[in-house]
């Protein structure tokens, strides 16, 4: 596997990529759940658009960069050596532990998932 983006072309990997984003415990290239206490490696996947959309539709680009959620054998080979080396965070919502593979100044915390995203904030965390 090269160090290049990884690339979700099908609708099925379309659809692990929301759920894996929207509910959190899955892997978002290959579909396969992941243990509550198993890492989860966030890293920018190349999303083709479908080529046949609604009337109307049109997109300046035909592929989008995404941030995934990815488990450890879907990661890229770089992202894992460079996860090695330093601690994982965790998820605010479920304590999951993260590895970023884009450091963002701006990231206010840490969440595997947008259920998590909803759970750190209802309490606080």
């Amino acid at each position: 596997m090269s160090d290049g983006p990884r690339r979700l072309t099908t609708d099925e990997q379309r659809r692990w990529l929301y759920a894996s984003r929207q509910r959190g415990g899955l892997c978002a290239a290959c579909g396969r759940a992941l243990a509550d206490d198993e890492p989860v490696y966030i890293e920018p996947v190349a999303v083709d658009r479908k080529p046949l959309a609604a009337p109307g539709a049109w997109w300046q680009q035909a592929t989008a960069l995404r941030e995934a959620p990815l488990g450890r054998e879907c990661a890229s080979p770089g992202f894992l050596a460079v996860a090695r080396e330093r601690p994982p965070e965790r998820c605010d919502g479920c304590g999951r532990p993260m590895y970023y593979a884009t450091e963002r100044a701006g990231r206010h915390r840490a969440v595997c998932s947008k259920r998590c995203l909803d759970r750190a904030r209802r309490t606080g965390g």
